[in-house]
């Protein structure tokens, strides 16, 4: 079973993350914020098979610098899919130039599943 991070500082957008993702089959462990999501991805010896996250937790870490940080710091690239509500353009181009895969809030479930399914799979 995939073990998969999120990384959601809005507890009902997290809990939702949680059952979806669970319902398709995954196993979850879940953090408020990035500097949260560092210490239980230490915890959990940087186990992680993926990374779902909000790019904006409110103040410290945004989703990329966690999800780049819990790399580095696992020593492996670890898949991420960055979830956003921002138009902004700088910070679009941001989430581009990471690399990491995208999806626009508010997110459907079987957007979600494709998604979780193709970058698993990469």
């Amino acid at each position: 079973m995939k073990l998969i991070l999120i990384i959601e500082d809005n507890a009902i957008v997290r809990n939702g993350l949680q059952a979806i993702l669970r319902q398709c089959g995954y196993e979850t462990l879940a953090a408020a914020f990035g500097e949260d999501a560092l210490e239980l991805a230490a915890r959990e010896a940087w186990r992680f098979d993926m990374i779902v996250a909000d790019y904006r937790l409110g103040p410290g870490l945004t989703g990329v610098d966690a999800a780049k940080e819990i790399s580095h710091r696992a020593g492996r690239s670890i898949p991420t899919l960055v979830l956003t509500g921002d138009t902004d353009r700088e910070r679009l181009a941001e989430i581009n130039a990471s690399g990491f895969a995208i999806l626009h809030k508010p997110v459907d479930a079987e957007d979600l599943r494709r998604e979780m399914a193709r970058t698993l799979s990469d």
